[in-house]
């Protein structure tokens, strides 16, 4: 990145470009993924020394400064522009020459002529404040791993979103050789990316490296072999993690006398649990409380595959609501209910094929994907020889088993081998330990005088090593920030700081205290815990959840892991997950040989009215607000924006 100014037309926004489009990518350079060189008093010998020293490695070269259409300002001298196009023509690495100055159009073909594939440039003079903004945006959008050519729209519909298609901006400032005043053509949006043409499909597409090629040293891969017996092919997960993650590695190494020493082995567990979203993170914690080769931890791979696979088809069906919301497109109400999940079908709806089929239509509408690296899995589930493939499908049979004749026989084997699939789907979203999902309770707006707006988010991340209770920030420097997202929800993230980009998962994953509102008093430091439950199914209006902190088998049977869009606070305050209509009823109990007599009604009134219970006549209807509702109206909308028709009772 070169930036030159010039003492007798100085560009006020230079130095600003300089800092922030640094600071965009700032945090993929801190994770080895890219080097970023800025240089802010660009000189020629400079430039030229640089491209010697790094010959063939630079992937992008950015100029910022004045310009024209033959050459760039540099601090020392006008630097010719067919000089420059021979020296960036001779890099085999260069994917894109970004020259943001005034009328720099003329230099694309100078630059194509000596081997440059892709060149963004200007067609007249642009304004300075412009070209800061068109700037940051371009690298904030390949920082967040879009492709150049998402990039590049993204950053001009910023620019059209704020300036609109033209108009007046009074006195401007541009980035223009021997050029005074305003321009004879007011342009808002002058920049053009231009590509070769038989280099166009493989440029526009290409990104920012966002994962490095080597993850764990082979000497740690062969420690963890070695140390590990159930599980250790879950925890070979932590070698595509840090792939995507390099401060993983840093948590399971310490220095002692300046030397790098593993960590005792028994950490490592928890260090994937940590880094994974709560749901996949809590099921894998179970993992290691069920290690003999048998139907509970057969049961239990399986329910780490479900939520896994889960949490996924939820990103992505929140992404393509947020998108189509947006846009405004039609979907067709069949395609639509097929991603319906009835209480029939839990255990055997297909989450990663949905998955793939929602993030195809999102592609196929010209949308983006929150998480990009999902194309990869689209690949890998569409290559039926893929080992991706091979282990998904050996999940899907075994889940199927699961729900019709759990096997009793070869469960030692069963077990290695749902282990082994498992790992290599968990190796495949392994990306997601570069996000981070949230749980947002309450946002305080601070707007003191003369200084930047504040919000201070009632919030924390959900990921924890250990126990069962994530705690939201009690650090005020955590919680307040420049930005906000949704509350009331948990949100997917992938740079805390621009919690404006968060994705809202709301109502499809929630944290059931979010919803609480109960006195103080009633409380306990309990209000601060964060309890995470996915959605299940939805039943006449009612969508029920499972809570992520035990197997789904486990929850679908119990009633104290489930919640519903139904529940009154009274069922809260009283310990009641379901309501009393849904309980077990009488006739179904088991005989336990006792001859009651026809009026043994009559005694369990007489019972009752002792213990001070009422009786079903006297009971009175639970008026009390159902604390799902918001839950329960997001819903609605969202089949309403699909497409579908909701039948209300």
């Amino acid at each position: 990145m070169a930036f030159a100014n010039d003492s007798d037309d100085h560009l006020a926004m230079l130095q600003m470009e300089s800092r922030d489009t640094f600071k965009a990518l700032a945090n993929m350079d801190r994770k080895g993924h890219i080097q970023v060189e800025r240089e802010e008093s660009a000189e020629v010998k400079e430039i030229f020394d640089f491209f010697s020293q790094h010959q063939d490695e630079v992937a992008i070269f950015h100029y910022a400064g004045h310009a024209s259409g033959s050459h760039l300002r540099l601090e020392d001298t006008q630097g010719d522009a067919r000089g420059l196009a021979e020296l960036m023509g001779k890099q085999k690495g260069l994917k894109l020459v970004f020259l943001n100055g005034c009328s720099t159009k003329n230099q694309v073909k100078l630059l194509m002529d000596q081997g440059v594939s892709a060149v963004i440039a200007t067609s007249v003079p642009i304004q300075d404040q412009k070209a800061y903004e068109f700037s940051v945006q371009f690298y904030q959008a390949l920082a967040h791993k879009r492709t150049i050519q998402q990039a590049f729209e993204l950053a001009e519909a910023f620019l059209k979103t704020k300036y609109g298609a033209g108009g007046s901006m009074g006195i401007i400032t541009t980035r223009g050789l021997h050029w005074k005043g305003e321009p004879k053509k007011r342009e808002i949006l002058p920049w053009g990316l231009y590509v070769k043409e038989d280099a166009k499909e493989e440029l526009l597409k290409w990104r920012l490296p966002y994962n490095r090629p080597q993850g764990l040293p082979k000497d740690m891969i062969v420690y963890i072999g070695q140390t590990f017996t159930a599980n250790r092919y879950i925890m070979l997960v932590l070698d595509e993690m840090t792939k995507f993650n390099p401060d993983i590695y840093s948590q399971m190494i310490e220095k002692i006398d300046g030397k790098e020493v593993k960590k005792d082995s028994k950490e490592y567990p928890g260090i994937i649990i940590e880094n994974f979203p709560w749901p996949l993170g809590a099921q894998i914690r179970l993992l290691r409380f069920h290690t003999s080769p048998n139907l509970k931890r057969l049961r239990q791979i399986v329910s780490t595959y479900i939520v896994t696979s889960q949490v996924m088809y939820f990103i992505l069906l929140a992404n393509l609501w947020q998108y189509k919301a947006k846009k405004g497109f039609k979907l067709s109400s069949t395609w639509s209910e097929s991603l319906i999940v009835k209480p029939d079908d839990f255990l055997s709806f297909d989450y990663i094929k949905n998955a793939v089929k929602v993030a195809e239509k999102l592609l196929e509408k010209k949308g983006l994907l929150y998480t990009p690296e999902f194309e990869q899995i689209i690949a890998l589930w569409k290559n039926q020889s893929s080992t991706f493939f091979k282990a998904y499908q050996l999940l899907e049979k075994i889940k199927q088993q699961l729900a019709s004749s759990p096997p009793r026989a070869n469960l030692d084997k069963l077990c290695l081998n749902a282990e082994k699939t498992l790992s290599i789907v968990l190796q495949k979203f392994a990306f997601l330990a570069d996000y981070r999902m949230m749980s947002i309770r309450n946002i305080t707006l601070y707007n003191r005088r003369a200084q930047k707006l504040e919000y201070e988010l009632d919030m924390g991340p959900l990921n924890a090593k250990d126990g069962i209770d994530l705690k939201l920030y009690q650090d005020k420097h955590r919680r307040v920030k420049y930005s906000f997202a949704n509350n009331n929800s948990i949100v997917l993230v992938s740079n805390e700081d621009k919690m404006e980009e968060a994705l809202n998962l709301s109502p499809f994953i929630i944290d059931k205290n979010t919803f609480v509102r109960i006195k103080k008093s009633e409380t306990s430091s309990d209000d601060t815990v964060a309890h995470v439950f996915t959605m299940a199914y939805e039943e006449n209006n009612q969508i029920t959840y499972l809570a992520v902190n035990h197997s789904i088998y486990d929850a679908l049977n119990s009633q104290t892991d489930k919640v519903h869009t139904d529940m009154t606070a009274n069922d809260f305050l009283e310990g009641r997950n379901i309501t009393s209509q849904e309980a077990e009823p009488l006739d179904s109990l088991d005989d336990f040989g006792d001859d009651f007599g026809d009026d043994f009604g009559d005694d369990f009134a007489e019972l009752d009215e002792l213990f001070g219970e009422t009786t079903q006549e006297e009971q009175t209807e639970d008026t009390s607000e159902k604390v799902f509702a918001m839950l329960k109206e997001d819903y609605e909308l969202f089949l309403a924006d699909m497409g579908i028709k909701v039948h209300k009772p």
